[in-house]
């Protein structure tokens, strides 16, 4: 049990630097959610007000003796307006409130989430071809599209919500406390057993939710693969077979969502007997403190808003699990990802490419290099290209000729050996001044979504138009273009 709280302080300390630029929002979220606390307690005063002293006739408690000074307060149809009037402007200022923290939520949250996609794409950008190869494409697009959302639901869903539940229990504990404190000790005794079910119940959830999260990245891969060789599948009438595959996929997360679902129901039942059995509990003794004169009517309406309202928030507490092991499962999967140890590192001391006019020498001294452990692609590799000097890498399919160009640019690191450029090692340079110093053209044709001129100044935003027709010119693409 130590091991998986350590874990779970982990993960909820690697999110919690993504909440702390809007410290200050989430801060207002809390005093408005002690605001709404505050109207919860308040709003069956009016009610047991108006039973107590307007139509029973009764003395005013001192502690709101100042009602008495309140225009209006002299007849009996003036005071019964008077906290009608009192109780509408509760429930208005509850609305209010609510809508506010809605919209907070809402906005922080999403926030919240941009600002942890934009870190998780940024990793990835830093990965090496080496590194990226081993993850697939559609997993990686739900970690950053979906998972990033774990940030939003720990900090608002989970922790204000906890915050306001524990707000609204505090205050309500207090004044039953007060009215009746049999009651409020029967209220609260049935919430341990309540919190024992909730710790039992949490790990399979978790793990369950875990397992939704990978077979939902599972189904978004072979979506993202399918559509990806499309013109393949269609030119070797192989649809049937993607169909089957990818219905296959289907079919796991939709038993992995069965058994996370039975599991969340057997969670919400349990919660569910728990309340009911104890409200039931708290009736019947308000009922009889109402008989034997031990209370007023008043007393036993604001017990009653209280009793219903009383094992809400511990409801709520109990419901929170199930969305904490949402988040816990989302974000696992994108500490993953951040703390990958694979993005190439940046030397702290950087030494700067020389330019030349004449171009560039570039030089490897026994390189080796490769994907997988154990099996490289690249063996004692020397190689010395003169600045000016064109040469031509001549091999069979797989043979590392891609491997052997994505050096220079540092795509990825050998092994062992050494890249060098006009004599800097490619790792002592900056890694942008490196790329800067490499024009690369790849043997696959990608065009990006837009303009012609937009791909062509692809790697220097801001260029001209005449230097990006200039590129063309120079590339012996601009008549094609124009055609």
């Amino acid at each position: 049990m130590s091991g998986a709280i350590h874990r779970d302080a982990a993960w909820c300390k690697a999110l919690l630097p993504f909440a702390r630029p809007y410290r200050h929002r989430i801060a207002r979220q809390v005093g408005v959610s002690f605001l709404l606390a505050v109207i919860a307690v308040a709003l069956p005063w009016p009610t047991k007000l108006a039973i107590d002293i307007v139509l029973g006739e009764g003395p005013l408690p001192s502690w709101i003796g100042w009602l008495a000074h309140v225009p209006g307060w002299g007849g009996t149809t003036s005071r019964l307006m008077l906290l009608a009037c009192f109780s509408v402007l509760l429930v208005i200022a509850r609305a209010g409130l609510t809508a506010i923290q809605q919209v907070g939520w809402r906005t922080t949250g999403q926030q919240m989430s941009v600002d942890l996609a934009g870190n998780l794409l940024a990793a990835v950008q830093q990965r090496p071809i080496a590194g990226a190869t081993t993850a697939t494409t559609g997993d990686t697009i739900r970690r950053i599209t979906f998972d990033s959302r774990a940030v939003q639901i720990l900090v608002l869903t989970v922790g204000l919500g906890a915050i306001g539940a524990l707000m609204n229990l505090a205050l309500m504990i207090v004044i039953t406390t007060t009215i009746d404190w049999r009651l409020a000790a029967l209220a609260f005794g049935g919430a341990l057993p309540m919190l024992a079910l909730i710790t039992r119940q949490m790990r399979p959830m978790m793990q369950r939710s875990a397992a939704l999260a990978d077979a939902d990245g599972m189904v978004t891969t072979e979506l993202e693969r399918s559509l990806t060789v499309l013109p393949e599948t269609q030119s070797f009438t192989a649809e049937a077979l993607e169909q089957r595959r990818f219905e296959h996929v289907v079919e796991q997360r939709f038993a992995t969502i069965r058994d996370t679902q039975r599991s969340y129901l057997w969670y919400e039942l349990s919660i569910g007997t728990f309340t009911a059995v104890g409200t039931a509990l708290v009736f019947l003794i308000g009922g009889y403190s109402a008989l034997d004169s031990t209370a007023t009517v008043g007393d036993l309406v604001v017990l009653a808003s209280y009793v219903a309202a009383l094992l809400g928030p511990i409801t709520t507490i109990a419901s929170l699990g199930q969305m904490y092991s949402i988040a816990r499962a989302s974000a696992l999967r994108v500490i993953d990802m951040l703390r990958a140890d694979d993005a190439l590192p940046e030397s702290p001391t950087p030494q700067t490419i020389p330019r030349s006019d004449r171009g560039a020498r570039v030089e490897m001294h026994q390189v080796v290099a490769g994907y997988a452990p154990g099996r490289p692609v690249l063996r004692g590799i020397d190689l010395v290209i003169e600045p000016g000097e064109m040469v031509a890498l001549v091999g069979s399919t797989g043979a590392g000729k891609s491997t052997l160009v994505s050096l220079i640019p540092r795509l990825f690191d050998p092994w062992s050996g050494t890249v060098t450029i006009n004599g800097v090692d490619v790792r002592d340079a900056r890694l942008h001044d490196v790329r800067t110093n490499v024009a690369m053209v790849r043997q696959d044709t990608i065009l990006l979504p837009g303009t012609v001129a937009a791909n062509i100044a692809y790697g220097r935003p801001g260029a001209s138009r005449q230097e990006i027709e200039q590129a063309a010119r120079a590339a012996s693409a601009d008549g094609f273009i124009q055609a």
